[in-house]
């Protein structure tokens, strides 16, 4: 398994990736997912063989990115590094896969010297699955809200301070910046 930066070339794996699990995601066309590319500042995928299993694009404090939980979470942090979405192949789940992107995320985070990793994951209807996953990676719930989607959200936060990298071998090999057209 290699985790490496995600190239546009893999946005078509992305996206069906994206797919499998939409319900537990957002809905996201070719169009949105280039722009969700384009907006991450921490974009990466994880491989086995030639094929891509798993995804993750993160998205900086001072992003201009367009999403609602984003917004809220700068709303309430200076610096944090916002997980819009995760996935990994349904054949290849608890292998702890998504830890390693999680792992390799916060390795980045580190050196982009921000505070907190965010994220949501949805309570109405409910991601028991994803709450367990996050709680044991040290997430809290800081808040919850209804999406536009009609979900409810948990809202969650996990301080750089007391993180402790359980894959200390992972290391990413660069960390790319969001292009212009989404920085204000």
């Amino acid at each position: 398994m290699l985790i490496r930066n995600a190239t546009l070339e893999d946005l078509s794996s992305i996206l069906q990736l994206n797919a499998e699990f939409e319900h537990d995601l957002s809905p996201a066309d070719a169009a949105r997912m280039e722009y969700l590319y384009e907006c991450a500042d921490h974009r990466r995928v994880l491989e086995a063989g030639a094929a891509v299993i798993g995804f993750m694009f993160a998205m900086r404090d001072g992003n201009a990115y367009d999403g609602d939980n984003y917004k809220w979470f700068a709303d309430r942090y200076a610096t944090f590094l916002y997980v819009d979405r995760i996935a990994v192949a349904s054949e290849y789940l608890r292998q702890r896969l998504g830890q390693r992107l999680y792992s390799d995320l916060f390795v980045s985070a580190r050196r982009m010297g921000v505070s907190h990793v965010t994220c949501e994951v949805n309570v109405d209807p409910p991601n028991v699955v994803s709450l367990s996953f996050h709680e044991k990676l040290g997430f809290r719930q800081v808040g919850i809200r209804a999406t536009s989607s009609m979900k409810l959200v948990s809202l969650q936060a996990s301080a750089l301070a007391d993180w402790v990298d359980p894959f200390s071998q992972a290391r990413p090999d660069s960390v790319w910046k969001a292009p212009q057209s989404c920085r204000p």
